[in-house]
């Protein structure tokens, strides 16, 4: 979570590297059973690069 607090605040909302660490951080969500946090993140990722990449 920490990482990817940093990269939202260094890197742009498109930035490969941010959209990576976040959806890595979904993948862990997902894991430890809360999917509900998983789900509305990878949403997120797949918005910005529907719209950006």
């Amino acid at each position: 979570m920490q990482v990817v607090r940093i990269r939202e605040v260094r890197l742009t909302e498109t930035h490969r590297d941010r959209l990576a660490s976040q959806h890595q951080l979904a993948m862990a969500y997902h894991a430890k059973g809360q999917v509900g946090k998983a789900v509305k993140l990878l949403e997120r990722v797949v918005a910005v690069k529907s719209d950006g990449i």
